[in-house]
């Protein structure tokens, strides 16, 4: 994948694949060599779908949580990855984080139960906040 639309708060490079902010992918090696996350704009808040580069919420904190790595180049990319998308979610405030694998309650008992009309609405984007 090219990413030709340039930087995107933390990242360095993004394609924005609409041409209008509303899909955006994100380069985020780590869990393999091309693996990107896709941020969706939606009617006031921004979904990051961050597929396997974070299993679960807990491994956004990737100093004290870690996820299965193998090690050398891979690993020092996957925490560089996760590291980008906190910055991503310190700049964007009504960002919905995504993650891959999260069989917890934030998954079951807020996304999964919230998203299933395909919107997030105000109380529900608190209620996910909360967790």
């Amino acid at each position: 994948m090219n990413y030709t639309s340039g930087p995107f708060h933390t990242f360095t490079s993004s394609q924005d694949l609409l041409g209008d902010g509303s899909v955006v992918l994100l380069p985020t090696p780590g869990h393999g060599p091309s693996h990107q996350c896709v941020l969706l704009r939606m009617d006031g808040y921004e979904l990051l779908i961050t597929g396997d580069i974070l299993y679960t919420l807990r491994h956004l904190a990737v100093d004290w949580v870690r996820a299965l790595q193998f090690g050398g180049v891979l690993e020092r990319q996957q925490v560089d990855s996760i590291r980008r998308i906190q910055g991503v979610r310190r700049a964007l405030p009504t960002l919905v984080l995504v993650p891959g694998h999260d069989h917890s309650a934030y998954q079951f008992d807020h996304l999964v139960q919230l998203l299933k009309d395909g919107v997030l609405s105000d109380k529900e984007r608190q209620a996910i906040k909360g967790v």
